[in-house]
C-alpha cells in the first residue's frame, strides 16, 4: 500500500478551522446584536496552568494467541503532563465595574506515555499462532506425535514471492524410545522479499516433541507452533505515546446568584486533536532440547499510529462561592457533541534472528462518527497579590467515542479496522491567572 495521502485528507484540518471560525464569529455576532460591546482590553484576564494527567485507552490488537491470553490487560494507561492557557475578554460592563458576559478563549495540551510487558509460556493443550497483515501466499503444515515408539516432529513450510520465485522446507525429526535421543534442528530459506523457516525439537526422555513454522512475504506474516510448545517463551512489550489537544471559544454569562453561590452559563465551539503512537514487540524464544544448540529468536514488531480530529460544541454551568475574602471554591460541569474523523497506519516487521527479515504496511479505512464529551472540574482559588490568583484544580473528562484498532476476519482474510471505544482522563493542575 502506498504512503500517499488520500484526496481530501489534507483539506480536513482547514475545514475544521474554517467551521470553528464561522461558529465563533456567529456567536460573537449574536452577542453584539443584543447590544453588548467590547470593554477595554485592560479589563481582560489571562492565565496559564501546568499539571499532571492520565488517560485510560483501548488495547492494541496483539495477534499472538498463547494459552495465557486471558492474563492480558484490556487497556493501556498512560501518564504525563498537561499545559493549559486561557484568555477572557469582557463583552459588557454589566451593572457595575465587573462584566457579566465574557468571551473565553482557552485550551490545553496533554502529553502522556505508557508501557507494559508480559512474559509468558503456553499452558494447556493446543499450539501457538501469530500473524500480521494478510495471509502470505504459502502454507505451514506441522505435526507432532509421542507414543511407545518415541517422539516425532515433522513439518513443511513453503512461500511464493510476488516476483514468481518460491521457497520450501521439509523437515523430519524422530527420537526412538530407549535411546535417550534428543534432536534440535532448524532451517531458513529466503526468496526475493519472502522467506520460510522451520524448527523441530524432540526429547524422548521428557518425553516432548514440538514443531515451529514461519512464512512471510510483502503482504504479511504468519507463525504457527504445535506440540509441547510450553518450552517456548513469549515476551510481549508495548510502549505508547499519547497526545490530546483541546481548544475552546466560549461565551459565558452570569445569572442571578443562588444563595451563596454565583452561577455562570457558557457555550461555544470546541476543536480537539488526538494522536496515539504505539510500538508492540512480540518475541518468541524457542528452547532447544540439545545442550549447546542455538535456535534463532522470532520477533514481530508493529508500529501503529491513530489520529483523530474533533469539531463540535459544548455548553456548561459553573458554580462558585467565596470561602473567605481571598479564597473561593468553583465547580464546572460541561457536556457537548462533536463530529470526528479517525485514521490509522501500521508498519510491521518480522525477523528470524539474524537470518532474514521482511516487512509490510497496513492502513485501516478512515472512520467517521459522533462523540459525546463530558467533563467535571473542581478548583480552589486564592488571591496571592493584587489582580493575581493561584488555583489548584482537579478535573476529569470522558469522551464516548475514540478511534481504536481491531483485527477482523472475513472472506478476504484477516484485516485491520478502526472501531471506537470510550476514553477517560484525569488531571491535577496549578493555574496562575492575572487581570490586566
Amino acid at each position: 500500500m502506498g504512503g500517499g495521502r488520500r484526496p481530501g485528507a489534507e483539506r480536513f484540518p482547514s475545514r475544521l478551522l474554517g467551521a470553528t471560525v464561522a461558529v465563533w464569529c456567529a456567536l460573537a455576532g449574536a452577542v453584539q446584536a443584543e447590544g453588548y460591546r467590547f470593554a477595554a482590553l485592560a479589563d481582560s484576564v489571562g492565565g496559564a496552568s501546568f499539571g499532571l494527567t492520565g488517560f485510560h485507552l483501548g488495547p492494541w490488537p496483539l495477534d499472538m494467541v498463547p494459552g495465557s491470553a486471558s492474563g492480558r490487560s484490556t487497556g493501556m494507561r498512560v501518564l504525563g503532563a498537561q499545559a493549559g492557557y486561557g484568555f477572557s475578554v469582557p463583552l459588557d460592563r454589566g451593572n457595575g465595574a465587573t462584566a457579566d458576559t465574557w468571551l473565553e478563549l482557552g485550551g490545553s495540551f496533554a502529553r502522556a506515555q505508557g508501557a507494559s510487558r508480559i512474559v509468558s509460556r503456553h499452558e494447556g493443550a493446543g499450539g501457538l499462532s501469530m500473524n500480521s497483515g494478510q495471509q502470505p501466499d504459502g502454507i505451514i503444515s506441522l505435526n507432532t506425535q509421542i507414543d511407545l515408539d518415541g517422539a516425532l516432529a515433522e513439518g513443511r513450510v513453503s512461500v511464493s514471492d510476488p516476483n514468481g520465485s518460491s521457497a520450501s522446507i521439509d523437515g523430519y525429526a524422530f527420537s526412538p524410545t530407549g535411546g535417550g535421543g534428543k534432536i534440535t534442528q532448524h532451517a531458513f530459506s529466503p526468496t526475493g522479499n519472502s522467506g520460510a523457516f522451520l524448527a523441530l525439537t524432540t526429547d524422548v526422555d521428557a518425553p516432548s516433541a514440538a514443531a515451529y513454522g514461519v512464512i512471510y512475504d510483502p503482504s504479511g506474516f504468519q507463525f504457527a507452533a504445535t506440540g509441547n510448545v510450553e518450552a517456548a517463551q513469549v515476551d510481549e512489550r508495548v510502549s505508547e505515546s499519547f497526545a490530546y489537544d483541546s481548544h475552546n471559544a466560549l461565551v459565558s454569562t452570569r445569572l442571578s446568584s443562588a444563595g451563596a453561590w454565583s452561577v455562570r452559563l457558557r457555550g461555544g465551539p470546541t476543536l480537539r486533536h488526538l494522536s496515539r503512537r504505539s510500538v508492540t514487540a512480540t518475541g518468541i524464544e524457542i528452547e532447544p532440547t540439545v545442550g549447546g544448540a542455538n535456535l534463532p529468536g522470532i520477533e514481530l514488531t508493529q508500529s501503529d499510529r491513530i489520529t483523530a480530529r474533533y469539531l463540535g460544541a459544548i455548553a456548561g454551568v459553573s458554580l462558585s462561592r467565596a470561602l473567605d475574602p481571598r479564597t473561593s471554591l468553583s465547580l464546572d460541569l460541561r457536556a457537548g457533541l462533536a463530529a470526528y474523523r479517525g485514521n490509522h497506519r501500521r508498519r510491521a516487521m518480522v525477523a528470524i534472528g539474524a537470518l532474514g527479515s521482511g516487512g509490510h504496511v497496513e492502513n485501516a479505512a478512515p472512520i467517521r462518527g459522533t462523540s459525546g464529551i463530558g467533563s467535571l472540574s473542581v478548583s480552589l482559588s486564592r488571591v496571592v497579590a493584587r489582580n493575581t490568583v493561584v488555583s489548584l484544580g482537579l478535573s476529569g473528562e470522558h469522551v464516548s467515542n475514540v478511534p481504536t484498532l481491531r483485527a477482523t476476519s472475513g472472506k478476504a482474510g484477516r484485516k485491520l479496522e478502526l472501531g471506537s471505544r470510550s476514553m477517560t482522563g484525569m488531571s491535577f493542575s496549578i493555574r496562575l491567572s492575572r487581570r490586566f
